[in-house]
């Protein structure tokens, strides 16, 4: 079972059977090289109901007013920051010369209909995936 299934699974289990119809989750799948400064587009959607994440822009544009649970994780050497309208809200760093890191941090934030909230690099000139990277982007309204 992949990792994907596993958390496809988790979100019909534990949110979509409680009335969460708002929740997204995305993950990064081809080389984007200097994303300096810019959006990361997480290509590939996992889940995305209530239409708020668009794949193409890599923004999440909120749907509804309330409280939401945005997340970002990796498998690899980078720091990333959760935007919100141009605002630095979250920020994870996962860096080690040695050894691949595992980071995820998540965040509650109070957000309005027509919010925009995504993925910027914080610290890296650039960013590419290698075959079993996983890097997610990820929000349900609580």
């Amino acid at each position: 079972m992949s990792f994907f299934t596993i958390l496809k699974e988790f979100y019909y289990l534990v949110l979509i059977d409680k009335g969460k119809r708002i929740l997204f989750s995305a993950a990064l799948t081809s080389p984007s090289p200097a994303w300096e400064n810019r959006i990361l587009i997480f290509d590939m959607v996992i889940l995305n109901f209530g239409n708020g994440y668009n794949s193409s822009t890599g923004i999440f544009c909120v749907p509804s007013d309330g409280m939401y649970y945005i997340g970002v994780f990796t498998n690899q050497n980078l720091g990333l920051d959760i935007v919100l309208n141009d605002v630095s809200k979250v920020q994870l760093h996962a860096h080690s010369t040695e050894v691949p890191q595992f980071g995820m941090n998540v965040g509650s934030l109070i957000l309005q209909k027509g919010d925009h909230v995504w993925v910027k690099l914080s610290q890296d000139k650039s960013y590419w995936t290698y075959k079993d990277s996983i890097t997610l982007f990820f929000g349900f309204m609580i």
